[in-house]
């Protein structure tokens, strides 16, 4: 229960930031004809490798298309393909979209149907000199053929590094809550290093505790392509 006062808590602060000029994220539809890939590596000394991949196409201006594929050394895994769709886009406020996503998920070796619905709101922030976003994703995911269900928050503060130079923070936070099963909390603190205009290299650390286990500490490397 702390994880979680605490977590709401930096919700609600990043939730009361001021506007600023928004960037691409879950809340905003793609540009057309633009993409956008991500590469994301997790280790945990107790629990091993997780490897993900997130990427986007804008069709239209009222159409984004994804790809979500997931893989841990632990043999759990999803592939998901999605389409985002715009229910508030504007130049400046928040942004709000919807999510509908269809694959399959890996449970006990065996491929089964799974299903993920979504809503994403975020907006640009401006912390001084410094201009950011920040985005609140809220997930219903059923695995394994409607037998497990879930539901899943994630929350991303990012800035701008400052000028002339090329690294900036970057603070997440995650919490995956099963309807049958104990709940997960993570603190993500990371770093960005933007070395060419289209292509960002991330590193930082995740602090994770599940109920009723131990806390498990890990590191995360990560690579962003726009194209």
């Amino acid at each position: 229960m702390r994880q979680h006062r605490l977590a709401l808590g930096l919700l609600a602060l990043m939730w009361t930031l001021g506007a600023g000029r928004p960037v691409d994220a879950g809340a905003w539809m793609q540009r057309p004809k633009t993409g956008f890939a991500a590469l994301d590596l997790r280790y945990r000394p107790t629990q091993g490798r997780e490897l993900g991949f997130y990427g986007t196409y804008g069709l239209s201006e009222r159409l984004t298309l994804g790809l979500d594929i997931n893989d841990t050394s632990r043999g759990s895994a999803h592939a998901l393909g999605f389409v985002r769709l715009p229910l508030r886009q504007a130049d400046s406020g928040w942004q709000i979209a919807t999510e509908l996503a269809v694959g399959a998920n890996r449970d006990a070796g065996h491929w089964l149907v799974m299903q993920r619905y979504g809503l994403s709101v975020g907006r640009g922030v401006q912390l001084g000199a410094r201009s950011g976003w920040v985005t609140a994703d809220l997930t219903r995911e059923s695995r394994s053929g409607g037998y497990s269900k879930a539901w899943k928050l994630d929350a991303t503060l990012g800035l701008s590094p400052p000028k002339g130079r090329r690294l900036a923070p970057m603070f997440q936070i995650e919490l995956h809550r099963p309807d049958d099963g104990a709940g997960t909390f993570a603190l993500l603190p990371s770093l960005r290093l933007s070395r060419r205009a289209k292509r960002t290299w991330l590193g930082g650390l995740e602090w994770r505790r599940t109920q009723g286990e131990d806390q498990v500490l890990g590191i995360r490397f990560g690579l962003w392509q726009d194209f």
